[in-house]
């Protein structure tokens, strides 16, 4: 016993100096980013006389209750050069009508052509009163996103592209900041911060007024969507960025084309892209001055479904990019990490639990455990707090009363959602992956906002 004791405790002691790590490390970061403000700043104002092409690819399966407003508030992106390709995944609902009747879409006619991996593009479409937007519908993928995009991608053509979610919504300076970014560290795809759209509003002129989600479970997402993202600042700082969300990744499209476009058979595509740019010597950078805003679960049930479908996909996308391991590199110290704090971590935390269990039910718990056990808990919201606090500091977007209900709820997050739920979640996920369980349900889409 004694040696599973020192075992645990040696466990547990390199993952919480590898969060502080990290969190120093984004801290840093942020101070390299912030040096750069001016020459930035100059860069920005530069962009207008000469900005390149972007491209949005938006996949949307079955989004009729938001897609006309998401369609809008992209389309409202104040960037001068910008197309948007909108890619209807199989929609079985009336997503494709609202498309064809309120844009006015006519059909193209000519061959697509068929560089990435999808199901069939059944037709193309052109507004007669948007010339920016594009509509690929195609054949019903498997609740696919890297199957919907790459389909899109097949009408790219412009020097950049931006792959998000139909149902995310893009801060007006959001594009400029990608651009600038990428050509400041010549990286070949950049990503940037999320943030939960709920209890947000969006304006008629497309901003964002920041607002705190109404529900519980949603309210809990944004510590961990702030948290998770100032700690990825601290991977960016070490030239290793662990992903590139699926719902704001900025890519050279000469990138994509060089990896072979997305996977189609995970749920986890963006992390394979992420990857697949290191196994072939890519580069990636990180903004983190500027958010795309998404809608996440708000409720037990969808949010069950979510965490089980991307521990499903980090354990699958773990087991086919050993050969970064060979790399000898930075990434594969990163891969290393995940292996052990990601994906055992749950694992060795159930183990951890049960001896807790054990020793409280037969009263043999020592009164320096309960030390330990308070230190282990307290680290979340810690890193919380420090997260939260530095990400208002460097790039102010709520209230100071926001901020402080921010911090006190920090306490609040760690039962249920981080101790036993997620615990579970991430438990069942991958036990999911290894018996073959593939199911996937759909998140509920709410309308964005009376002001939209």
């Amino acid at each position: 016993m004694k040696v599973f004791y020192l075992t645990f405790g040696l466990y547990m002691g390199l993952a919480v100096f590898s969060y502080l790590l990290l969190l120093v490390v984004s801290y840093y970061g942020d101070f390299q980013y912030r040096r750069g403000t001016k020459k930035r700043a100059q860069r920005l104002a530069e962009l207008n006389e000469n900005p390149p092409g972007i491209t949005i690819v938006a996949p949307a399966k079955n989004e009729e209750a938001i897609i006309k407003p998401s369609v809008d508030a992209l389309l409202n992106v104040p960037y001068p050069n910008l197309s948007l390709v909108v890619v209807d995944d199989g929609s079985t609902d009336k997503t494709f009508d609202i498309l064809r009747r309120v844009y006015k879409l006519v059909e193209r006619q000519g061959e697509v052509s068929n560089h990435f991996p999808h199901m069939s593009v059944l037709s193309v479409w052109s507004s007669e009163v948007e010339p920016r937007l594009t509509v690929v519908k195609k054949v019903a993928s498997n609740h696919s996103k890297g199957d919907a995009s790459n389909a899109g991608l097949e009408v790219v053509s412009t020097e950049y592209v931006l792959i998000t979610d139909i149902d995310s919504v893009l801060e007006p300076d959001t594009i400029h900041k990608l651009v600038v970014r990428q050509r400041e560290t010549g990286a070949d795809a950049v990503g940037c911060a999320m943030r939960p759209l709920n209890g947000c509003a969006i304006q008629k002129d497309g901003t964002v007024r920041i607002g705190l989600p109404r529900g519980y479970w949603a309210f809990a997402q944004l510590c961990e969507y702030i948290r998770t993202f100032q700690l990825r600042q601290g991977w960016a700082a070490m030239g290793t960025l662990n992903i590139i969300s699926g719902a704001g990744g900025f890519f050279k499209l000469t990138a994509i084309q060089r990896i072979g476009g997305f996977r189609t058979d995970t749920p986890a595509e963006d992390l394979a892209s992420t990857w697949r740019l290191y196994l072939l010597g890519m580069k990636t950078a990180y903004e983190p001055s500027t958010n795309i805003y998404t809608q996440v679960p708000d409720t037990c049930k969808s949010m069950a479904s979510q965490r089980k479908r991307w521990a499903r996909g980090l354990m699958q996308i773990l087991l086919v990019s050993a050969p970064l391991l060979l790399k000898g590199s930075r990434h594969s110290l990163m891969l290393v990490w995940l292996w052990l704090f990601e994906l055992a971590e749950p694992f060795i935390e159930a183990m951890g639990i049960g001896v807790i269990a054990f020793k409280v039910a037969t009263h043999t718990m020592p009164p320096v455990g309960w030390y330990w056990i308070a230190a282990g808990v307290s680290l979340t919201p810690i890193l919380s707090i420090f997260c939260i606090v530095q990400m208002e500091r460097c790039y102010r977007r709520m209230s100071m009363v926001s901020t402080l209900s921010l911090l006190m709820f920090s306490f609040v997050e760690v039962f249920p959602i981080k101790l036993p739920l997620s615990l579970y979640w991430r438990l069942a996920g991958t036990v999911q992956h290894l018996t073959g369980n593939r199911t996937w349900e759909p998140l509920p889409r709410q309308t964005f906002s009376e002001e939209i």
